[in-house]
């Protein structure tokens, strides 16, 4: 049976373990009761439906794998043929490209581009060339390697990734690089911004699709108290709602903070 022609996935098994709040308590663990459709339902989502996705085309990716070898064959690099193939196929199909290539012609077709094209035209090209969780755990080490940190990096991957893949990305990460992504960021980072990319990481986050409506504005009341009703901010409850509610129970927070103190 043909790998790339599997059900969606990062053919990861997901991993099961117990939640290292580091500390905190982990907020809202009550659970998250449904309610009925009320004033915020804009915020309500269905979860995401799974794409049937259609068999790889051998034959294709025989013929791409034979372009690409073309392009590169000879006097100079034919651009503008990678460009019209690469940007146009799936994630899966470019990965079986690599498979095709070494078969028809014994060669490694990373190496190969890499050996032809240059700057930042070659990093897109082999960006593209990696399957997702691989490319996020690319990004992660890159962030954290070396001197400084990328902090926009690594926030923009750990709060946008659902539980599952953050938990493949553990997995990956630790198979790339020797140790796992924890230590690294527990290294890199300091402060609130250490606590909360470290929660993230832990995959606990909810993922609850539909708010309710009363915790939501229970959580959107402790918001105001801990920051602007007091001198001072009690980040601990900052973190703790902003790295444990979904994106839509989040949204409804907001929409209640706006309600109940005028913005947002």
């Amino acid at each position: 049976m043909n790998p790339y022609n599997q059900p969606p996935g990062y053919g990861l098994p997901q991993v099961n373990t117990q939640p290292q709040m580091y500390g905190q308590p982990m907020y809202g663990a009550q659970g998250y009761a449904q309610q009925q459709p009320n004033a915020y339902q804009q915020y309500q989502q269905p979860l995401p439906t799974q794409k049937v996705q259609k068999p790889i085309d051998q034959a294709k990716i025989d013929a791409d794998a034979a372009t690409l070898r073309k392009a590169m064959k000879g006097l100079g690099t034919d651009e503008k043929a990678i460009i019209n193939l690469v940007s146009t196929r799936t994630n899966r199909e470019r990965l079986a490209m690599i498979d095709s290539y070494k078969k028809q012609f014994n060669r490694d077709l990373i190496k190969d581009l890499k050996s032809d094209l240059h700057g930042k035209f070659e990093d897109v090209v082999i960006a593209l060339f990696e399957d997702p969780i691989t490319y996020d755990c690319i990004c992660l080490n890159k962030a954290m390697k070396g001197a400084g940190t990328n902090e926009d990096t690594l926030i923009e991957i750990l709060s946008t990734r659902s539980n599952k893949e953050i938990n493949l990305i553990k997995q990956k990460y630790l198979q790339l690089y020797g140790k796992s992504l924890e230590q690294d960021l527990s290294s890199d980072l300091s402060g609130d911004l250490k606590t909360v990319m470290l929660t993230l990481a832990s995959a606990f986050r909810s993922e609850n699709p539909t708010p309710n409506q009363a915790q939501c504005q229970q959580k959107a009341d402790q918001l105001y108290k801990a920051g602007e009703k007091r001198l001072g901010t009690d980040e601990k409850v900052f973190y703790e709602i902003l790295t444990q509610s979904s994106p839509q129970e989040l949204r409804a927070i907001d929409a209640y903070y706006m309600q109940m103190y005028n913005h947002g």
